[in-house]
């Protein structure tokens, strides 16, 4: 018995889904480097903001990237740092890493916008 139905054939499919498949690597890696670029950035502007008396505070101040690199953070692990930031009832604040990340936040959402839109 002859077997009946439709048959349909996607020419090209084949160079579709690997042209799909490109397209995705190479946002992602465009996404990889803005990630980079601006949580450096975010770094280098921390440390100029950084209050200095004997610039530990400042050499403490460093940029972390997740295994996967779509992801950055940058840091202090010195324990005044916190007070630094934020003041207490006694100290003033002197702000550094909110201001940095500030400064390049609306630049960094458009990067990121750019990555993902551009061809």
């Amino acid at each position: 018995m002859a077997r009946s139905g439709v048959r349909v054939e996607l020419k090209g499919m084949r160079e579709a889904i690997a042209a799909l498949r490109f397209y995705q690597i190479d946002k992602k890696a465009r996404v990889k480097t803005e990630v980079a670029t601006y949580t450096l950035l975010v770094e280098s502007t921390a440390k100029d903001f950084a209050p200095v008396d004997t610039g530990r505070l400042r050499a403490s101040i460093h940029s972390d990237f997740r295994a996967d690199g779509l992801g950055g953070s940058v840091s202090t692990n010195v324990e005044y740092a916190q007070a630094q930031e934020l003041g207490t009832r006694r100290m003033p604040a002197q702000p550094f890493m909110f201001p940095a990340a500030e400064r390049w936040r609306v630049a960094y959402e458009q990067a990121i916008t750019n990555a993902l839109r551009t061809r």
